[in-house]
């Protein structure tokens, strides 16, 4: 199954949901002991590593679980960079600290180890620190144009050839990776994946109230509508073929830029990507989560 029955909505042909979550609250070493116990002797078989790192941007206690192959998250304990002047408050049982878990809601059920990691945060205050916003078309991304988004600088494409081909645009907050989620999940039937990488730091007690507001990339469906004069201009149709696999508009002359992106890109063409169905998928999915018995939110 591609999504969770809590974690998707839909509207003109585009499905929206939340491919990843990180969820952190605060805890003590007491309670984090309580839960490496229960790891370590109940869920034991699903531990495929546990480790200490020491780098200043990694968490200092590390656990993978795989519940099955494909199917895994990831928690973390005390930030390394709580530790640089505050190695004393380790052994008060009251100090809290940094608890933080990874997964992708599509993939796991809410049940066993990660039902029971689940309570425990919302026993402790827990926010939303970000989520992968996964938008599906069902277009192949040959299909697709328009990826730079006037950012040629933080655009970037890697191709294995054909259509085996992913696209990033950005490198911080709000980062998009476009890329064929047919070949990626071996599917039997045409679907890309634009994929937004999202800072939330959404407090649980009011996620009710949020909004998802980002700049959503501008993708045009690459069923150009060509006058005469068009087809007769051999370089345009050239420029076309680039752009469609994945040249940067930016780096055009003006005057084709100004072809491409105003007469053949646009008119009717513009994907309708849409924050408020973000925000229902985020919504949703918070809700199937850490409320799966309240009804769901309504569309």
């Amino acid at each position: 199954m591609l999504y969770a029955n809590y974690n998707y909505c839909s509207l003109d042909n585009i499905t929206y949901t939340v491919d990843m979550i990180r969820i952190r609250c605060d805890i003590t070493n007491f309670i984090w002991s309580k839960l490496e116990y229960h790891v370590n002797t109940v869920y034991k078989s699903f531990v495929k590593s546990s480790y200490v790192s020491t780098g200043i941007s990694d968490f200092h206690y590390n656990y993978n679980i795989e519940i099955e192959e494909g199917k895994s998250f990831w928690f973390g304990f005390i930030h390394n960079s709580e530790l640089v002047n505050n190695n004393s408050s380790l052994q008060n049982d009251s100090a809290k600290y940094n608890f933080t878990l990874e997964f992708n809601p599509n993939k796991l059920k809410i049940k066993g180890l990660l039902s029971y990691i689940i309570k425990m945060c919302l026993q402790n205050f827990p926010c939303i620190k970000s989520v992968d916003i996964a938008m599906d078309i069902p277009f192949n991304i040959l299909d697709i144009g328009g990826f730079d988004k006037g950012r040629k600088k933080d655009f970037r494409m890697f191709s294995q050839g054909g259509d085996n081909k992913t696209y990033y645009i950005g490198r911080t907050n709000n980062r998009i990776k476009i890329y064929n989620k047919k070949i990626e999940s071996n599917l039997d039937r045409e679907l890309t994946r634009i994929e937004i990488t999202s800072k939330l730091n959404l407090d649980l007690l009011t996620y009710t109230q949020f909004n998802y507001n980002v700049e959503l990339p501008k993708l045009y469906l690459n069923n150009y509508l060509l006058t005469f004069d068009d087809m007769e201009d051999k370089t345009l149709l050239a420029i076309i073929y680039a752009v469609q696999n994945g040249f940067p508009l930016n780096d055009l002359s003006r005057r084709y830029k100004d072809k491409v992106e105003k007469k053949l890109l646009e008119g009717g063409q513009l994907i309708p990507f849409s924050n408020n169905m973000c925000t229902h998928a985020i919504k949703n999915c918070i809700q199937g989560i850490f409320y799966p018995n309240t009804i769901k939110e309504s569309l």
